[in-house]
């Protein structure tokens, strides 16, 4: 007898089946993604860096001219990067000032003039002067100083294993927004052009071409009012800051991208001296980072005297991450018990942030004060 075809039924186990691969296929997706982000070069932003202005282009030209340079002879790559190892203000980076006065050891690059040698300049001029290309030739190197006075190399370590080598070099040009990720331009050391995303940290090493923001720091600017001497013989509360961390990585990497370096902090400590503001500043060495994640910097400050007088006055404490930008000054206000107000000023670009700031009380005794972003003992 006939039997008619049944429809096809679906039954319980089917649908079972497909959630299963559905589910399976998002979280593939999913965990491929999340991969993707840590590569170089992968997911990129979409946006690529403005490098139209004359000293970006210059910052560019520099690094295609490294890049033939190092072909020709690999000693000078290894050079560079020692240099940058050297870590003259505590990062690893070395101003092209310094670096191209210094004599090229590399063999395909002597001459019988200078002894049988020449400067690391003197070469990056003569390639431009070979390529025939806008770099202005034999005047290359000096233009590059003049135009872009605190020019850097820096030697970002994306491989903790290996502190010799790097791909490519970045250019960072010389404006850019922070916190905005972009694709920045990367000449490769076979001379190709890529890009990597400026809000990532690449897994290799790369060298990048950039500002130095630290130039003039380098010393420890404790300044402490003299006029602290008359106030010795009352009771005081002696305070010190023995160290302090950012509270994770990605609080630094909020004020800080990786093609930048460490961050260059500065705290500044608010008080009343006598019935006026006073101002304790402090540059910290750059001691933040170890590998991809953020470390304690022990670094002992002596902070002025805090008179029993003023034991009803908080003290404002002001961490700032400098940067390079227009000067500026920001007013600081510390209120006093009787209702009054004292004022300072504080100087600055207007590319600084705030990393955190708040009120230290004269009867709080804890040692760690953690303010969101960043934290620090006070003994």
């Amino acid at each position: 007898m006939y039997k008619p075809n049944r429809p096809f039924m679906k039954s319980p186990n089917y649908f079972c089946l497909i959630a299963i691969v559905a589910i399976s296929s998002l979280f593939f997706s999913c965990k491929k993604d999340s991969q993707a982000l840590t590569e170089d070069s992968v997911n990129l932003v979409g946006k690529t860096a403005d490098y139209s202005d004359p000293i970006s282009q210059q910052r560019v030209d520099l690094a295609k001219t490294l890049v033939e340079a190092f072909k020709t002879n690999p000693e000078m790559a290894t050079q560079t990067i020692s240099a940058c190892n050297e870590k003259f203000d505590g990062d690893r980076n070395v101003l092209c000032s310094t670096l191209f006065s210094q004599t090229v050891s590399a063999p395909n690059a002597q001459t019988s003039k200078t002894n049988g040698t020449k400067t690391f300049g003197t070469v990056l001029n003569e390639l431009a002067s070979i390529e025939g290309s806008n770099k202005t030739g034999e005047n290359f190197s000096e233009n590059l100083i003049e135009n872009d006075s605190l020019i850097q190399l820096y030697f970002f370590l994306g491989n903790s294993n290996d502190s010799l080598s790097f791909e490519g070099i970045v250019i960072r040009p010389f404006e850019i927004e922070n916190n905005v990720p972009i694709d920045l331009l990367v000449i490769n050391k076979d001379g190709s052009e890529t890009t990597v995303r400026s809000d990532i940290d690449p897994t290799k090493n790369y060298l990048v071409v950039s500002s130095n923001e630290r130039s003039g720091h380098l010393t420890n600017e404790n300044n402490i009012d003299s006029n602290q001497s008359s106030f010795k013989t009352q009771a005081t509360r002696a305070t010190k800051i023995t160290r302090a961390s950012f509270t994770s990585y990605s609080a630094l990497r909020s004020v800080e991208a990786w093609l930048d370096g460490e961050p260059d902090i500065k705290s500044y400590v608010v008080y009343n001296l006598g019935g006026t503001a006073q101002l304790n500043q402090f540059y910290w060495p750059k001691q933040w980072l170890g590998g991809t994640k953020v470390k304690w910097n022990y670094v002992l400050i002596t902070l002025p005297i805090w008179n029993t007088a003023d034991q009803d006055l908080n003290r404002k404490f002001i961490f700032i991450e400098e940067d390079s930008g227009n000067s500026t000054t920001r007013n600081v206000n510390l209120p006093l018990a009787n209702g009054a107000t004292l004022s300072t000023t504080i100087s600055g670009t207007t590319k600084d942030i705030t990393v955190s700031e708040s009120y230290v009380n004269f009867f709080d005794t804890s040692v760690e004060h953690n303010w969101g972003s960043f934290k620090f003992d006070l003994n």
